[in-house]
Parts: structure tokens; C-alpha cells; sequence
């Protein structure tokens, strides 16, 4: 199955449940131009199921900054027992995302 995915620059939004249910992906890269997840419960994310519902095995996320204040395990992370807070997107953590992705 799916074990990581990077979305490509220049992406400014994500569907509703676009990779939900994914029990084998372990690393999500996000891009800066990402603007919108499309979830349910907040004015800034509109209705569905969380983008990465049950990736039970999902464990590291890149994001820009902008969107760590989305991180919101009820909506967008709901079941995603292994994931800890969002890391911000550096070089270096660039290369922590490469190497978990090369290594699932």
C-alpha cells in the first residue's frame, strides 16, 4: 500500500478523506501553497471526513507553518494513534521525511 506521499508545490487545497483509510502511509508532506484541507467542523475547513482519517500507521507530517494551526486530531488526524505534533518545513526535516519514506 501507500506508505508516504508528497504533494507537489503549487497545490493549494486536499479533498475531503483524499488519503482517509490509508493504513499503510507513514509520511505526508505538505506544501506551503496548501491553503485549504477540506474537513468538517471549522469555518477554515468545510464539511466531509478528515483528510487523513485512519492512516493508522501515519506517524510524521511536514507542513508549512501556516497550517500547524490546523492540526486538529478530531478532524483532520482522527485515529492516527502514532502521530505527534506537525514539523515545520526545513531542509533538515525535508531529509527526516526522505529517509522515513525510503525506509517504509
Amino acid at each position: 500500500g501507500l506508505t508516504s506521499v508528497t504533494i507537489p508545490n503549487g497545490v493549494v487545497e486536499i479533498g475531503r478523506g483524499a488519503f482517509a483509510n490509508c493504513e499503510w502511509l507513514v509520511v505526508a508532506s505538505l506544501p506551503a501553497s496548501l491553503q485549504t484541507l477540506k474537513t468538517a467542523g471549522s469555518p477554515f475547513f468545510e464539511g466531509g471526513p478528515g483528510v487523513f482519517r485512519d492512516c493508522h500507521r501515519l506517524s510524521f507530517v511536514v507542513a508549512a507553518s501556516h497550517l500547524h494551526g490546523a492540526h486538529d486530531r478530531g478532524i483532520h488526524f482522527a485515529n492516527c494513534p502514532l502521530l505527534g505534533p506537525l514539523e515545520e518545513d526545513t531542509p533538515r526535516i525535508r531529509l527526516e521525511a526522505l529517509k522515513l519514506q525510503y525506509w517504509s
